[in-house]
Protein backbone atom coordinates (compact mmCIF):
# COMPACT_ATOMS: atom_id res chain seq x y z
CA UNK A 1 0.00 0.00 0.00
CA UNK A 2 0.92 3.72 -0.48
CA UNK A 3 0.23 6.78 1.34
CA UNK A 4 -0.99 8.80 -1.61
CA UNK A 5 0.27 12.69 -2.00
CA UNK A 6 -3.82 13.31 -1.63
CA UNK A 7 -3.73 11.45 1.61
CA UNK A 8 -1.11 12.77 3.05
CA UNK A 9 -2.26 16.42 2.44
CA UNK A 10 -5.92 15.98 3.31
CA UNK A 11 -4.24 14.47 7.40
CA UNK A 12 -1.72 17.29 7.29
CA UNK A 13 -3.98 20.12 6.94
CA UNK A 14 -4.22 20.01 10.09
CA UNK A 15 -1.07 20.83 11.31
CA UNK A 16 -1.73 23.87 11.05
CA UNK A 17 -1.53 26.07 13.95
CA UNK A 18 -2.92 29.68 15.68
CA UNK A 19 -0.02 31.90 15.46
CA UNK A 20 1.11 33.82 18.73
CA UNK A 21 4.33 35.68 18.34
CA UNK A 22 6.16 37.25 21.11
CA UNK A 23 9.22 38.84 22.36
CA UNK A 24 11.55 36.25 23.89
CA UNK A 25 13.67 38.50 26.41
CA UNK A 26 14.75 42.35 26.88
CA UNK A 27 18.32 41.50 27.81
CA UNK A 28 20.23 43.49 25.00
CA UNK A 29 22.49 39.94 23.90
CA UNK A 30 19.16 37.48 24.14
CA UNK A 31 16.67 39.70 22.29
CA UNK A 32 15.50 38.80 18.78
CA UNK A 33 16.46 39.69 15.79
CA UNK A 34 14.60 39.74 12.60
CA UNK A 35 16.43 39.42 8.79
CA UNK A 36 15.32 38.30 5.00
CA UNK A 37 17.29 35.27 3.31
CA UNK A 38 17.10 35.77 -0.79
CA UNK A 39 16.07 32.21 -1.98
CA UNK A 40 15.07 33.14 -5.53
CA UNK A 41 15.00 36.87 -7.53
CA UNK A 42 11.45 37.16 -6.39
CA UNK A 43 11.20 35.40 -2.73
CA UNK A 44 12.68 36.55 0.55
CA UNK A 45 12.51 33.85 3.58
CA UNK A 46 12.05 35.64 6.78
CA UNK A 47 14.31 34.81 9.40
CA UNK A 48 13.70 35.01 13.09
CA UNK A 49 17.30 34.53 15.61
CA UNK A 50 17.01 34.63 19.51
CA UNK A 51 19.46 33.62 22.21
CA UNK A 52 22.67 32.36 22.66
CA UNK A 53 25.56 28.91 22.06
CA UNK A 54 24.47 26.01 20.02
CA UNK A 55 22.73 27.19 16.85
CA UNK A 56 19.23 25.10 16.76
CA UNK A 57 17.13 25.57 13.15
CA UNK A 58 13.64 25.25 13.61
CA UNK A 59 11.39 23.87 10.50
CA UNK A 60 8.04 24.41 11.09
CA UNK A 61 5.09 21.81 9.52
CA UNK A 62 2.61 22.25 7.30
CA UNK A 63 3.18 22.34 4.36
CA UNK A 64 2.16 25.80 4.58
CA UNK A 65 2.64 26.87 7.69
CA UNK A 66 4.77 29.20 9.23
CA UNK A 67 6.85 28.88 12.88
CA UNK A 68 4.94 31.31 15.12
CA UNK A 69 3.22 27.98 16.52
CA UNK A 70 6.51 26.78 17.69
CA UNK A 71 8.10 29.92 19.82
CA UNK A 72 6.03 29.04 22.66
CA UNK A 73 7.91 25.57 23.01
CA UNK A 74 11.25 27.02 22.70
CA UNK A 75 10.58 30.10 25.53
CA UNK A 76 13.15 30.09 28.21
CA UNK A 77 15.94 28.23 25.88
CA UNK A 78 17.31 30.86 24.48
CA UNK A 79 19.92 31.27 27.40
CA UNK A 80 21.37 28.12 25.91
CA UNK A 81 20.88 27.82 22.34
CA UNK A 82 21.12 30.03 19.35
CA UNK A 83 17.48 29.60 18.00
CA UNK A 84 16.77 30.47 14.77
CA UNK A 85 13.37 30.30 13.55
CA UNK A 86 11.78 31.11 9.44
CA UNK A 87 9.13 30.85 7.46
CA UNK A 88 9.24 28.08 4.36
CA UNK A 89 8.56 29.65 1.01
CA UNK A 90 5.13 30.52 0.03
CA UNK A 91 4.52 30.42 4.23
CA UNK A 92 3.06 33.32 5.73
CA UNK A 93 5.42 35.98 6.12
CA UNK A 94 7.65 34.92 3.15
CA UNK A 95 5.19 34.67 -0.07
CA UNK A 96 6.02 33.09 -3.29
CA UNK A 97 4.20 32.17 -6.42
CA UNK A 98 2.88 29.08 -6.40
CA UNK A 99 5.13 27.53 -9.52
CA UNK A 100 8.52 28.34 -7.68
CA UNK A 101 7.63 26.25 -5.00
CA UNK A 102 8.31 22.57 -4.58
CA UNK A 103 9.40 19.91 -1.39
CA UNK A 104 12.73 20.00 -2.22
CA UNK A 105 13.08 23.62 -2.90
CA UNK A 106 12.50 23.90 1.00
CA UNK A 107 15.54 21.77 1.24
CA UNK A 108 17.86 23.62 -0.88
CA UNK A 109 16.42 26.87 0.95
CA UNK A 110 17.81 24.77 4.43
CA UNK A 111 21.43 25.11 3.03
CA UNK A 112 21.21 28.12 1.97
CA UNK A 113 19.64 29.32 5.38
CA UNK A 114 22.95 27.26 7.12
CA UNK A 115 25.32 29.44 4.21
CA UNK A 116 24.09 32.40 5.44
CA UNK A 117 24.53 31.64 9.23
CA UNK A 118 28.36 30.62 8.88
CA UNK A 119 27.51 27.32 10.25
CA UNK A 120 29.33 23.62 9.30
CA UNK A 121 26.70 21.50 10.68
CA UNK A 122 22.94 22.03 11.54
CA UNK A 123 21.45 20.92 14.98
CA UNK A 124 17.97 20.57 13.21
CA UNK A 125 14.37 20.89 15.30
CA UNK A 126 11.53 19.80 12.73
CA UNK A 127 7.82 19.45 13.57
CA UNK A 128 5.54 17.61 11.76
CA UNK A 129 5.85 18.51 7.81
CA UNK A 130 9.61 19.96 8.91
CA UNK A 131 10.61 16.60 9.90
CA UNK A 132 10.24 15.31 6.58
CA UNK A 133 12.25 18.61 5.63
CA UNK A 134 14.87 17.51 7.75
CA UNK A 135 14.87 14.13 6.83
CA UNK A 136 14.96 14.70 3.17
CA UNK A 137 17.95 17.51 4.22
CA UNK A 138 19.77 14.60 5.30
CA UNK A 139 19.87 12.78 2.54
CA UNK A 140 21.15 15.58 0.52
CA UNK A 141 23.67 16.83 2.89
CA UNK A 142 24.50 14.21 5.17
CA UNK A 143 27.79 15.59 6.42
CA UNK A 144 26.19 19.23 7.24
CA UNK A 145 23.85 17.65 9.72
CA UNK A 146 25.21 17.36 13.40
CA UNK A 147 22.07 15.84 15.12
CA UNK A 148 18.37 16.12 14.31
CA UNK A 149 15.01 16.54 16.83
CA UNK A 150 11.94 15.28 15.02
CA UNK A 151 8.30 15.82 16.83
CA UNK A 152 5.31 14.51 15.64
CA UNK A 153 7.45 12.65 12.64
CA UNK A 154 5.21 11.94 9.75
CA UNK A 155 5.68 9.09 7.90
CA UNK A 156 9.05 8.18 6.77
CA UNK A 157 8.12 6.01 3.96
CA UNK A 158 4.62 6.04 1.94
CA UNK A 159 5.33 2.01 1.15
CA UNK A 160 4.17 0.09 3.05
CA UNK A 161 3.57 -3.94 3.56
CA UNK A 162 0.75 -5.64 4.39
CA UNK A 163 0.85 -5.75 8.13
CA UNK A 164 2.29 -1.94 7.86
CA UNK A 165 -0.85 -1.59 6.02
CA UNK A 166 -3.11 -3.61 8.28
CA UNK A 167 -1.70 -1.32 11.15
CA UNK A 168 -1.78 2.30 9.63
CA UNK A 169 -5.58 1.38 8.50
CA UNK A 170 -5.93 0.84 12.42
CA UNK A 171 -4.81 3.38 13.67
CA UNK A 172 -6.42 5.76 10.85
CA UNK A 173 -9.77 3.84 12.41
CA UNK A 174 -8.76 4.76 16.15
CA UNK A 175 -8.04 8.68 14.98
CA UNK A 176 -11.17 8.93 13.15
CA UNK A 177 -12.98 7.65 17.00
CA UNK A 178 -11.04 10.16 18.41
CA UNK A 179 -11.92 13.35 16.96
CA UNK A 180 -14.78 12.09 17.46
CA UNK A 181 -14.94 11.83 21.11
CA UNK A 182 -17.60 12.81 23.84
CA UNK A 183 -15.32 15.74 25.45
CA UNK A 184 -15.18 18.03 22.57
CA UNK A 185 -18.85 17.84 22.21
CA UNK A 186 -19.20 18.69 25.94
CA UNK A 187 -16.64 21.12 25.10
CA UNK A 188 -19.24 23.25 22.64
CA UNK A 189 -21.65 22.76 25.09
CA UNK A 190 -19.57 24.36 28.17
CA UNK A 191 -18.53 27.53 25.60
CA UNK A 192 -22.47 27.37 24.25
CA UNK A 193 -21.41 26.43 20.59
CA UNK A 194 -23.76 23.52 20.46
CA UNK A 195 -26.58 25.58 18.60
CA UNK A 196 -27.17 27.06 14.99
CA UNK A 197 -27.36 30.54 13.51
CA UNK A 198 -23.65 31.24 15.80
CA UNK A 199 -22.14 34.51 15.02
CA UNK A 200 -18.68 34.81 13.23
CA UNK A 201 -16.84 34.84 16.56
CA UNK A 202 -18.32 32.09 17.90
CA UNK A 203 -18.23 30.24 14.88
CA UNK A 204 -14.48 30.94 15.00
CA UNK A 205 -14.15 29.67 18.39
CA UNK A 206 -16.16 26.38 17.64
CA UNK A 207 -13.71 25.96 14.82
CA UNK A 208 -10.74 26.52 16.89
CA UNK A 209 -12.31 23.23 19.15
CA UNK A 210 -12.48 20.94 15.70
CA UNK A 211 -8.92 22.21 15.05
CA UNK A 212 -7.91 21.36 18.27
CA UNK A 213 -9.37 18.31 18.75
CA UNK A 214 -7.34 16.41 15.96
CA UNK A 215 -3.85 18.07 17.30
CA UNK A 216 -4.03 17.82 21.20
CA UNK A 217 -5.54 15.02 23.77
CA UNK A 218 -7.12 17.30 26.68
CA UNK A 219 -9.23 19.45 24.37
CA UNK A 220 -9.71 21.72 27.64
CA UNK A 221 -6.47 22.91 26.07
CA UNK A 222 -7.80 24.33 22.88
CA UNK A 223 -7.11 27.53 22.98
CA UNK A 224 -2.98 26.74 23.67
CA UNK A 225 -3.70 25.52 20.26
CA UNK A 226 -2.08 28.01 17.57
CA UNK A 227 -2.20 28.19 13.95
CA UNK A 228 -4.48 27.68 11.29
CA UNK A 229 -6.75 30.10 9.29
CA UNK A 230 -4.98 33.12 7.95
CA UNK A 231 -1.66 31.64 9.21
CA UNK A 232 -1.97 28.94 6.84
CA UNK A 233 -1.09 28.80 3.07
CA UNK A 234 -3.37 25.97 1.22
CA UNK A 235 -2.35 26.74 -2.40
CA UNK A 236 1.69 27.04 -0.89
CA UNK A 237 1.05 23.47 0.91
CA UNK A 238 -0.46 22.34 -2.12
CA UNK A 239 2.53 23.23 -4.31
CA UNK A 240 5.06 21.54 -2.12
CA UNK A 241 2.79 18.01 -1.43
CA UNK A 242 2.36 17.67 -5.07
CA UNK A 243 6.21 17.91 -5.35
CA UNK A 244 7.38 15.64 -2.98
CA UNK A 245 9.09 12.47 -4.61
CA UNK A 246 7.44 9.08 -4.77
CA UNK A 247 9.99 6.72 -3.81
CA UNK A 248 11.41 8.49 -0.47
CA UNK A 249 12.39 6.47 2.43
CA UNK A 250 13.78 8.07 5.53
CA UNK A 251 14.57 4.67 7.13
CA UNK A 252 16.89 4.29 5.14
CA UNK A 253 18.41 7.03 5.01
CA UNK A 254 18.23 6.78 8.82
CA UNK A 255 19.95 3.26 9.05
CA UNK A 256 22.76 4.97 6.25
CA UNK A 257 24.13 7.77 8.60
CA UNK A 258 24.77 6.69 11.97
CA UNK A 259 26.66 9.28 12.94
CA UNK A 260 23.64 11.47 12.94
CA UNK A 261 21.92 11.33 16.76
CA UNK A 262 18.14 11.17 16.30
CA UNK A 263 15.36 11.47 18.39
CA UNK A 264 11.93 11.11 17.90
CA UNK A 265 9.19 12.48 20.06
CA UNK A 266 5.36 11.22 19.06
CA UNK A 267 2.30 11.81 20.96
CA UNK A 268 0.24 8.79 21.86
CA UNK A 269 -2.85 9.87 20.14
CA UNK A 270 -0.99 11.69 16.86
CA UNK A 271 -2.87 10.94 13.78
CA UNK A 272 0.40 10.47 11.97
CA UNK A 273 0.82 6.81 14.17
CA UNK A 274 -2.31 6.72 16.41
CA UNK A 275 -1.24 4.67 18.82
CA UNK A 276 2.92 4.57 17.66
CA UNK A 277 1.77 1.10 16.33
CA UNK A 278 4.54 1.76 13.21
CA UNK A 279 7.35 4.37 14.04
CA UNK A 280 8.33 1.85 17.19
CA UNK A 281 8.34 -0.96 15.09
CA UNK A 282 10.58 0.85 11.66
CA UNK A 283 12.78 2.72 14.59
CA UNK A 284 13.80 0.41 17.19
CA UNK A 285 16.32 -0.87 15.54
CA UNK A 286 18.46 2.00 14.75
CA UNK A 287 20.43 2.32 17.48
CA UNK A 288 21.20 5.84 16.94
CA UNK A 289 17.63 6.66 17.15
CA UNK A 290 15.70 7.97 20.44
CA UNK A 291 12.07 6.62 19.99
CA UNK A 292 10.23 8.89 23.12
CA UNK A 293 6.21 7.86 23.03
CA UNK A 294 4.36 10.25 25.14
CA UNK A 295 0.87 8.87 26.81
CA UNK A 296 -1.64 11.06 26.50
CA UNK A 297 -0.37 13.46 23.92
CA UNK A 298 -1.61 14.88 20.83
CA UNK A 299 0.43 16.04 17.55
CA UNK A 300 1.12 18.78 19.35
CA UNK A 301 2.46 16.66 22.69
CA UNK A 302 4.03 20.14 24.08
CA UNK A 303 0.78 21.55 24.97
CA UNK A 304 -0.54 18.35 26.59
CA UNK A 305 3.01 17.13 28.25
CA UNK A 306 4.87 20.53 28.38
CA UNK A 307 7.04 19.62 31.20
CA UNK A 308 7.87 16.02 30.00
CA UNK A 309 8.15 16.91 26.25
CA UNK A 310 10.66 20.24 27.10
CA UNK A 311 12.75 18.16 28.64
CA UNK A 312 13.19 15.49 26.46
CA UNK A 313 13.39 18.47 23.91
CA UNK A 314 16.34 20.01 25.84
CA UNK A 315 17.88 17.02 26.40
CA UNK A 316 17.86 15.99 22.87
CA UNK A 317 19.24 19.51 21.82
CA UNK A 318 22.29 18.92 23.95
Amino acid sequence: MKRTIQTLLGVVVTLLIFNAHGQYNTEPHLQEEVWYLQVHKNIDLFVMEVGQGDTVVVVHGGFGAEHGYLTELFKGMEKDFHLVFYDQRGSLRSPANDTLISAMSHVQDLEQLRTELGVNQLNLFGHSMGTWICSAYLEKYPDRVKRMTLMGLVWPKPDMNDEESELDDLGQANFSKFIQRNEVQQEMAEEGLDGQGLGDRDATRKWRIKFASANIYDISNWRNVKGGWVFYNQSAGTASGQSMPQDYNWIKVYRENPQVPITVINGSHDFVDFGGLLHKQWLSPLKHVSYHYIENAGHNSWIDQPKKVRKLLYQSLN
